[in-house]
């Protein structure tokens, strides 16, 4: 029974230092990618792939013919 216990405890700690490090503070995907791509091309990228218009950029999203 003492090993059962041991292993549990092992468990819940592996799990704790899991989620602490999924709550570090670190720029989001989206701040990610843009600091990847720039402004601009991030900005039609999310525009062409969501079909809202995002801000006025330079670049443009144009459709295939």
């Amino acid at each position: 029974m003492r090993q059962r216990n041991a292993y549990g405890t092992q468990r819940l700690l592996r799990d704790l230092i899991a989620t602490g490090l999924m709550q570090q503070e670190r720029p989001s995907a989206s701040e990610r990618l843009e600091s990847m791509l720039g402004a601009e091309l991030t900005g039609v990228l999310r525009s062409t792939l969501t079909g809202t218009p995002g801000p006025a950029h330079r670049l443009q999203p144009r459709r295939a013919a």
